[in-house]
């Protein structure tokens, strides 16, 4: 307790002598004149006169001044002291040399700031947790189809793993891909929402502003139709009514309770268009037979201190308890949702009221918000012929109509790689289903002959996949974030090196003062002290420049971040200024600040005092001549990097825009529709109601031609047809050949719309309706994949029990993106396929966005609860496929521009001050009969030197840095030798550059005046 209380008095002394100085130094000086007038008095009383009593009393005493000194030191507070001196020094020297102290800012702003700008997106991405309580110990819960690149999640794992699991304390169940047409409330509208099981709300640990969350009783089937409001729902449409509670929306025709309104901080996860929740009304029972399984995403919180491979083992056990019992030609192991991987029951799909569900499974029944345009996977096996086997996968759309006959099929959902709402069928063993005609399997004409019957068999092997939340939602944009904040790491390196190159050339001005100093007494850290205080000051003023500038860039940046790769984590975690941002800004401030502060206060206080108290003594030696150089090479070595990176992916853009998408963009207009089964209940009016808005907008002035499909280029498709051809070779072995084919369905007028080339035979007409025979139009890939060397026109494609007749070829397109291989595809007509969401497309003479209004007013008049959405011009939607490549060129091109401009200004300064010190040498050798070439020669081969020295090291380090490119490119090898040769030649151009203004100055000295340069 002593110890303490002695330590707290001298800690309360320290900061009194620190923060009221003067009455500290009063009191000093008080204490030290009494104590010296009792000497005085003690030397009076034995004889001595009063003055000499005096003089002994202050030689007995001591000097004063060394009193004083010592009683200072005993505080221990003249470390700050001297600090507060060496500020305040620092600052008067910074004040006297404007033009040094604006440059050094300046640079370590951009340095600086953009590092800050890229750690504020860092920080949201990966480092701060998401707003959700208890966030650390949420998991993403799904099954990976590497084969189809998909996160597939079934309502009956759910169930399984939510009931058997030891490791997490809640599990919960959702779909945020339901919409809705909203209707009642002026002007239709589709809103998105998300389904969620009552649990959802627990286990993210979220509770309503008002108004409570769903009932257990809500979330079973053909419960009470209620929602909750999201804030910015509530505020638009019931003008933050605190009453709502109770109110009716209007979707699909249904109305829904307003139960509960979601506080405004409350963001739902990976989703910002997410308007309100239903409950998701999952089917238990059926779930758990395995029959009819809804695909679904899927959040659990981890119990405490449970690890998140000690989860997924937990999950992957009952998984494969859950199995069910294997089916004749099935194979071993359980495949993806507890389905067998090797074969088994016959199924069929049902995705609309048009076809029949399968016997004994009962009535299906979609969710709500069927319609929203998300992919099935389906999964069967078909036998053709002795030792011909063949497997068939195929997406399609659930809600989007009648996929062709009974099929035997898995469905799955595909959505971009994301799991996504839908159903998957499975019926009785042993039912028959055919793919032929009416005349049955065994006169059916197949694919490559013979007759043609079909067998359940599994989909590919799928892996589970339990990662944590906010890794799921950072997707892409995480290695994108870290790969640009190694590349402003790299600027601010470039920045360091040129304010050190600017803090020598400065100190080399001051090797007198520094002299001075050191005769006075000053020791050699006691210098350095006093010039790095000068850096950090450099290094916080540049540092509060940078975080101006990354507050405006941080701004810029993120509404450049495009949503397919950012949209997710950002919407939950938003970007800002927060306390993490503002520490790291000021510790790489004060790091900055020593690094490029160091090497030349070291350099600056290696003392000769003799030759520097010289008159006229040269200010720099080769030492510090090669250290500038040195700083010169690493700038120009770095900036090589980032420009070569920068080369690759703008060369890798270029790539992409130039891929012909086989088809063109220009004056087409989109938009989405989507019917109700509650208005149009059957195919006939959905058919009708397309066919009407194109007799219509076709009419309009400006209007070329009008088309619908059920999924645009540049956009997912709605189904696919996996082929897995297993044919016996002579050896007895089977091999087999796997072919994706990928399913559309459009208007007669849609090639002509979209420009895709007719290579043979014809396109659809208005004859080719349901009472027609079943026609198709393919595309070049699929008829080279699939007859090769043959006529395709005639042939027939064996979809499901119908068999359909080849009338035409068309070219290929990159539907889902310039980047992303052709794939086979199937054109079916719209008038024999039924299909509830479509796309409308409309190719214009003038701007397309001026025929808004005019497309909106025809179709409002044919039904006005109709509502379009996702209105847009397919230019915007291919500008907006080529977003993520777009975003990381121009941000990589960014900093590499910084980068080249400093390092030109670095090696502009390294020159110019090599000339400003030999200019004495320059004029001797002239004054000795040397010409202007001469000189410009001697100076040219000091720039060439370092010039090269910079490209030799950054050739090397881009040769192994820019690999980590390799995800970013396309149709570019990241040693690219073209993009390698040109940016090296680019920059030296531009550093000899930077050196021929120096070095041609040089040339002009007047050998008289450079003979009396001091």
């Amino acid at each position: 307790m002593e110890e303490f209380l002695l330590y707290f008095s001298k800690l309360r002394l320290r900061l009194r002598s620190l923060f009221r100085r003067d009455r500290v130094e009063e009191e000093l000086n008080n204490e030290l004149r009494f104590h010296l007038e009792i000497l005085v008095a003690e030397k009076t009383a034995t004889g001595m006169s009063a003055e000499e009593a005096r003089y002994a009393a202050l030689r007995e005493l001591g000097g004063e001044d060394q009193i004083k000194e010592e009683c200072r030191d005993m505080r221990q507070v003249h470390y700050i002291e001297n600090l507060v001196q060496d500020v305040h020094y620092g600052l008067r020297q910074l004040r006297r040399n404007p033009g040094f102290t604006a440059v050094a800012v300046l640079t370590l702003a951009l340095g600086i700031g953009a590092n800050t700008a890229i750690f504020s997106v860092v920080n949201a991405v990966v480092l701060r947790p998401l707003p959700y309580p208890q966030s650390n110990r949420l998991v993403w819960i799904a099954e990976v189809i590497p084969s189809f690149n998909a996160e597939l999640a079934a309502g009956a794992d759910y169930l399984d793993w939510r009931d058997q699991n030891k490791t997490f304390e809640g599990m919960t169940a959702y779909d945020p891909a339901a919409s809705f047409n909203l209707t009642g409330r002026g002007t239709p509208e589709r809103v998105h929402a998300a389904q969620v099981s009552a649990n959802f709300f627990p286990t993210i640990g979220v509770t309503p502003k008002l108004g409570r969350s769903f009932t257990r009783e809500e979330d079973q089937p053909n419960g009470p139709k209620t929602v909750v409001l999201m804030q910015s729902f509530w505020q638009q449409y019931f003008g933050s009514d605190s009453q709502v509670l109770g109110q009716t929306v209007t979707l699909n025709g249904t109305p829904y309770v307003v139960v509960g309104v979601m506080p405004a901080s409350f963001r739902f996860p990976g989703d910002a268009e997410i308007q309100m929740l239903v409950p998701l009304q999952m089917n238990e029972a059926r779930e758990r037979l395995r029959q009819m399984m809804a695909l679904v995403r899927i959040i659990g919180l981890l119990k405490p201190g449970v690890t998140i491979a000690r989860a997924q083992s937990d999950l992957d056990a009952i998984r494969k308890r859950a199995q069910p019992p294997q089916m004749s030609g099935g194979g071993p192991g359980p495949g993806p949702m507890g389905m067998p991987a090797g074969g088994g029951a016959m199924m069929r799909v049902t995705t609309s009221g048009n076809t029949p569900p399968p016997a004994g499974s009962g009535p299906v029944r979609m969710p709500p918000g069927e319609d929203s345009g998300n992919n099935n996977v389906f999964v069967g096996r078909a036998v053709n012929a002795p030792g011909q086997e063949k497997e068939n996968v195929m997406r399609g759309p659930t809600g989007k109509g009648p996929i062709p006959g009974n099929a035997p099929l898995v469905a799955r959902h595909l959505s971009g790689g994301e799991p996504s709402k839908g159903t998957m069928l499975r019926a009785a063993p042993g039912t028959a289903v055919n793919s032929g005609g009416p005349g049955g399997p065994a006169g059916s004409p197949a694919l490559g002959g013979g007759p043609h019957r079909m067998r359940m068999g599994g989909p590919p092997d799928a892996q589970l996949k339990v990662i944590t939340l906010e890794e799921h939602l950072a997707g892409n944009l995480r290695p994108a974030m870290l790969t640009l904040l190694g590349a402003v790491g790299l600027v601010l390196l470039i920045a360091c090196a040129n304010v050190a190159n600017l803090m020598l050339t400065r100190a080399s001005t001051r090797t007198r003062e520094v002299a001075l100093r050191a005769v006075l007494g000053a020791g050699r850290w006691r210098l350095v002290r006093q010039l790095l205080s000068e850096s950090l000051i450099l290094g916080l003023a540049g540092g509060l420049a940078g975080l101006l500038l990354a507050a405006w860039g941080m701004n810029v940046m993120t509404r450049l971040i495009p949503a397919s790769i950012g949209a997710g984590i950002l919407n939950v975690a938003p970007v800002r200024l927060d306390a993490p941002v503002l520490f790291f800004t000021l510790a790489v401030s004060v790091i900055t600040g020593i690094l490029f502060g160091l090497a030349p206060a070291l350099a600056a206080t290696r003392l000769n005092l003799s030759e520097k108290l010289k008159e006229g003594a040269p200010g720099t030696g080769a030492r510090r001549g090669m250290l500038r150089g040195a700083l010169a090479v690493a700038e120009l070595s770095l900036a090589l990097v980032l420009l070569i990176g920068a080369g690759l992916l703008i060369k890798s853009f270029y790539r992409v825009l130039s891929v012909d998408p086989g088809f063109t963009t220009d004056h087409v207009l989109t938009m989405n529709l989507s019917l109700t089964d509650s208005r149009y209940p059957q195919a006939i009016q959905k058919r009708a109601f397309y066919l009407e808005v194109l007799r219509r907008v076709e009419s309009l002035p400006g209007v070329r031609s009008a088309a619908f499909v059920d999924s645009l280029p540049l956009s997912p498709y709605k189904a696919e047809l996996f082929v897995l051809q297993r044919k016996a070779t002579e050896s007895g072995v089977a091999s087999d050949n796997s072919l994706l084919l990928s399913r559309l369905v459009v208007s007669p007028a849609y090639f002509s719309t979209l420009g895709i080339r007719l290579l043979k035979g014809r396109t659809f007409t208005d004859a080719d309706d349901d009472q027609a025979p079943k026609v198709a139009v393919i595309n070049e890939a699929l008829a080279r994949h699939m007859w090769p060397g043959e006529d395709p026109l005639g042939k027939l494609l064996p979809l499901m029990d119908n068999n359909t007749t080849v009338i035409g070829v068309v070219g290929d397109t990159r539907h889902e993106g310039l980047s992303t291989d052709v794939k086979s595809e199937i054109y079916a007509p719209l008038l024999q396929e039924g299909t509830p969401s479509m796309q409308l497309a409309v190719r214009t003479a003038a701007d397309p966005v001026s025929m808004i209004s005019a497309v909106r007013t025809q179709i409002a008049a044919i039904d006005p609860e109709q509502p379009i959405y996702n209105v847009t011009t397919l230019e915007q939607t291919l500008s907006d496929s080529v977003s993520p490549r777009r975003f990381n060129m121009l941000m990589l091109g960014i900093f590499a521009g910084i980068a080249l401009t400093l390092a030109t200004v670095g090696i502009y300064g390294v020159m110019a001050f090599s000339v400003t010190q030999r200019t004495r040498e320059i004029g001797i050798r002239m004054a000795l009969g040397a010409e202007r070439r001469d000189v410009l020669t001697l100076m040219a081969r000091q720039a060439v030197g370092v010039t090269l020295a910079g490209v030799a090291f950054g050739l090397a380090g881009a040769w192994g840095l820019t690999r980590f490119l390799s995800s970013f490119l396309y149709g570019v090898r990241p040693t690219d030798t073209a993009t390698f040769v040109l940016v090296t030649v680019a920059l030296i151009a531009v550093s000899l550059l930077a050196c021929y203004i120096p070095a041609r100055r040089a040339t002009k000295v007047d050998p008289m005046e450079a003979l009396r340069y001091e």
